[in-house]
């Protein structure tokens, strides 16, 4: 009888607590994603951009850039590093205004999958991730958190 007891309270248990776990998990932008959906989804990556000072001399050195850059952007809406530097990116791209720079923006959830592929595809392992192309051939990336600055490193990598 106790036993019966003991198995039935253990079971009732687990089952609320599965069901407490998926409610607290908060929902993750997966594959490819629009940046305004995000900013209206997360808010926290629109305090950030908000809040983001980048260096002016960066800026200035990026609006001058002339070739054709694509910009892979791999962020997990979860991950701290991503509310950090993705907004740090948006607040660069938005000074430097509508130039050369063509960024597409893909979620990835704890496990760094997007659900298509394109992680694999570009052996993308910690978010986020900034993937820089010229011609189709990566010249560089950002991974998890930038060596000074976002707009700073970006500057390193197209120096190179």
């Amino acid at each position: 009888m106790k036993r019966s007891i003991l198995l039935t309270a253990v079971i009732v248990i687990s089952i609320l607590a599965s069901g407490v776990h998926a409610q607290n998990q908060e929902p993750m932008a997966l594959g490819v994603v629009g940046i305004n959906e995000v900013l209206k989804e997360y808010p926290i990556f629109n305090r950030y951009k908000t809040a983001y000072k980048p260096n002016q001399a960066a800026i200035d050195y990026l609006k001058a850039y002339k070739k054709n850059v694509t910009v892979k952007v791999f962020l997990g809406t979860w991950c701290i590093d991503s509310i950090r530097n993705v907004p740090a990116y948006l607040k660069t791209k938005e000074m430097l205004g509508d130039t050369n720079f063509k960024t597409s923006f893909i979620g990835v959830n704890r496990e760094r999958s997007d659900g298509a592929g394109m992680t694999r595809a570009y052996n993308v392992t910690q978010s986020p991730t900034f993937i820089f192309e010229i011609d189709g051939k990566e010249v560089g990336r950002i991974t998890q958190k930038p060596k000074k600055t976002i707009e700073e490193d970006m500057v390193e990598i197209l120096r190179n």
